[in-house]
């Protein structure tokens, strides 16, 4: 794939001295994680060439770009003086591979152009509603940069990489917005495809704070994701989590809620259901004038009619709120100002005020024109992901400012406002204010009390009441509706500022822990039969299970959840998450790590407590950092193999080692011992080989080999270092010796797990 330069020569001129070229090949896509990239990735070769600028130039002119890459849209969340920075991975290493020490001007042009071209490539992605992370430059060689992305949907980050590469072209010869470039057009129409493929803004909301707080993220649908791993798993859809379908229903019908409210003594303005036009007038009549008409079971403020006087004007309104629902409420109306009220798992978390949607005199324009200069706003659209909503002089609209004695070529005064609608609603135009600091703690107990008795964890409350800093008791406050699943926007608009998202998953999760112990042994498999790495696996399996774990393991032989096998070949494989992370009886997930699985399919997790080095060779050099990287707290070395023995110089200063020998006087093992260091060998005791842990001078002996007849017998020496390194990941993962020295013994060589 190769991106040229604009053919506009006029475009060219403009800035000669950054005249680049973008040539993109070898593009190649894992299900699992590659780099140091927590999903999904696509990595790509770049080849630079042209007239560059230094970095510094580079990055200044291409910040000043960034705001018109997509004004109307919030979930970039990133002002320009944060790129490219804000969409790479941290602390990554920067690996200069065949290129001359003297040039440092031009791999810091490079790594600068490759960095934004990452970084343009998730924004995009995120632009199209997909909820990519991070990315990352992995090496550059002489001109060509390596690149990570990470992708939700291929053939979108596949796209917006192209798109990418095409601003980045236009941007750094121009020093301009690209909007006059011949190929912009379609660059919208495929944006605006893209969205309408994309997830739902309130879940890429919160997926994007999950992973800043390094939460394992696993997507179940496009609005509804898995957060955490096996047992400590939680579901989450768009802004629902853990409640009921009862408590679903009881908020969706809100003559149900209503009811509910009143039984626990919640103010609720008194209300009729009704079918009929006739039986909706009966119902104003008992009810008393003003009233309100609204659909029984719909949402955004669609179909909603408030402060109706009569009942031509109620008619009118049981006919449009007809379209939505067979079921019409009729409901006393209650004077006072809108407000919604978000309450998380207990608290009153945030308080917003709408307004209806309005226009503001200036004197000289007609309202017409007025909503015509509004809508210029490039934040409004109309759809309902937009930023804030268009607004419109349609039939509502109308009737709204016949009530108020004008028309829409009418000219407000300086300063006189003018309602286009009468419901408060962000959905049909209006705007908002965050109130949370002015709130009366009656009216937020009042919110916590209503989602409570409908038995919502997350709950948007609607409250007209004339005062919010006033106790709803002493002015008459009155809930209106509980709404579950409740939108964000909102109040995103009200505090733009504000980690919202961030706030609902800490309020929800509480202390919950979402990471169940994870450790990887990473080997070399053999075609035909078990490997060592496996083996290692497989023992630690057991380990667990013989201690009323119930553990999942994935190997190139198989799939082991508890005491079943229940596949033959491993899941990853097939490009699935495994079954480790995913069954919610899983209470640690073990992985075997081959290189023919990493090259082709990355990593499933993006953090392994305890990773053990048993085998490396040349095959597995462009893994072993990537692989590293992700170690926790521990890493287990085969402190026998020379090859294994040369890695750990790339083990992180934040990770312990331990060193496993067969020979007690083994030279790594000694000196790591004289520091202090952990480890397991074999030596003498009672007169005879045990296995031994040991920490500087302390020892302490764990089981005779004697008693590992078994596997001495089978496989020598090694089979002996193998069952040594999965005691060792064991007690790393916090298992006491005197727990793994029986079920050690009593390892099943051959495997005898029943296919489920």
């Amino acid at each position: 794939m190769s991106q040229n330069p604009p053919a506009d020569p006029s475009s060219a001129s403009k800035a000669s001295s950054c005249h680049v070229r973008l040539d993109l090949s070898e593009l190649r896509a894992t299900q699992g994680a590659r780099g140091t990239l927590v999903e999904p990735t696509l990595t790509c070769r770049v080849k630079i060439s042209g007239n560059m600028v230094r970095a510094e130039l580079l990055h200044q002119r291409l910040r000043l770009m960034v705001p018109t890459l997509w004004p109307s849209q919030p979930i970039l969340e990133a002002p320009p003086e944060v790129w490219p920075q804000h969409f790479i991975v941290a602390g990554q290493q920067t690996r200069w591979v065949q290129a001359s020490p003297d040039d440092v001007v031009m791999h810091e042009t490079l790594w600068a152009l490759g960095e934004w071209l990452v970084a343009l490539t998730v924004a995009l992605q995120r632009t199209a509603y997909q909820s990519t992370y991070q990315g990352q430059v992995l090496a550059i060689e002489k001109n060509t940069v390596l690149i990570a992305l990470p992708w939700a949907r291929l053939a979108t980050a596949k796209e917006a990489l192209r798109w990418a590469a095409q601003h980045l072209i236009a941007w750094s010869a121009t020093g301009g917005s690209a909007d006059d470039e011949p190929w912009h057009k379609d660059f919208h129409e495929w944006l605006k495809n893209a969205q309408q493929r994309g997830n739902n803004i309130i879940t890429q909301g919160f997926i994007m704070a999950a992973r800043q707080r390094e939460l394992p993220v696993t997507r179940l649908s496009p609005d509804a994701f898995q957060l955490g791993w096996g047992s400590a798993q939680v579901h989450w859809e768009s802004s629902c989590f853990r409640d009921s379908m009862v408590a679903g229903r009881m908020a969706n019908y809100k003559h149900l809620s209503t009811r509910r409210l009143e039984q626990v003594s919640i103010p609720v303005p008194k209300t009729h259901v009704v079918t009929t036009q006739e039986a909706a007038a009966q119902a104003a009549e008992i009810l008393g004038y003003p009233v309100v008409v609204k659909p029984l079971n719909n949402d955004r403020g669609e179909g909603v009619f408030s402060n109706l006087h009569s009942q031509a004007e109620l008619i009118s309104a049981f006919k449009k709120a007809a379209e939505f629902s067979s079921n019409i409420i009729v409901q006393r109306h209650v004077q006072g100002e809108d407000y919604r009220l978000l309450v998380v798992n207990g608290k009153c978390l945030v308080v917003t005020r709408r307004d209806p949607a309005a226009v503001v005199g200036d004197g000289k324009h007609t309202i017409k024109e007025l909503v015509d200069i509004a809508n210029q706003d490039p934040r409004r659209g109309d759809s309902t992901r937009s930023y804030l909503i268009k607004l419109a002089l349609d039939d509502i609209s109308l009737e709204v400012l016949a009530q108020q004695g004008i028309e829409a070529d009418t000219i407000p005064a300086s300063g006189e406002k003018v309602l286009l609608r009468q419901i408060a609603n962000f959905s049909t135009g209006g705007t908002v204010e965050d109130v949370t600091d002015r709130v009366h703690p009656d009216n937020a107990l009042l919110a916590v009390r209503a989602a409570r008795a409908i038995g919502l964890s997350i709950a948007g409350v609607d409250l007209l009441i004339s005062d919010i800093e006033r106790s709803w008791r002493e002015v008459n406050g009155h809930i209106i509706e509980v709404n579950g699943g409740p939108g964000l926007r909102l109040h995103w608009l009200g505090n733009p500022t504000r980690d919202l998202n961030g706030e609902i998953l800490d309020q929800s999760l509480g202390k919950h822990q979402l990471r169940i112990p994870t450790a990887a042994v990473l080997g070399l498999a053999r075609n035909g039969c078990e490997n060592p790495a496996a083996r290692i696996c497989r023992m630690l399996h057991h380990l667990l299970v013989a201690n009323d774990g119930s553990p999942g393991t994935t190997t190139s032989q198989g799939v082991f959840i508890n005491s079943e096998q229940i596949s033959t070949q491993s899941s990853v494989s097939s490009g699935t998450v495994p079954a480790a992370l995913c069954d919610a009886s899983v209470d640690a997930a073990f992985f075997e790590l081959w290189p023919t699985l990493l090259e082709a399919y990355g990593h499933f997790c993006d953090r392994y407590e305890v990773l053990a080095l048993y085998e490396a060779d040349e095959s597995l050099s462009n893994n072993v950092s990537d692989c590293l990287a992700r170690a926790g707290h521990s890493v287990v070395i085969n402190a026998d193999s020379e090859s294994v023995r040369a890695l750990r110089k790339e083990i992180s200063a934040g990770c312990q080692s331990v060193l496993v020998s067969i020979t007690a006087d083994n030279p790594d093992l000694v000196a790591h011992r004289a520091q202090g260091g952990e480890g397991l060998t074999i030596a003498f005791h009672q007169g005879a080989r045990w296995i031994v842990a040991c920490q500087g001078n302390d020892e302490k002996p764990l089981l005779s080999v004697n008693v590992l007849s078994y596997l001495h017998d089978a496989l020598g020496d090694a089979g002996l270092r193998e069952a040594m390194v999965a005691l060792a990941i064991a007690h790393a993962l916090g298992m006491r010796w005197e727990n793994l020295i029986m079920p050690m013994v009593s390892f099943p060589l051959k495997q005898h797990y029943p296919i489920q």
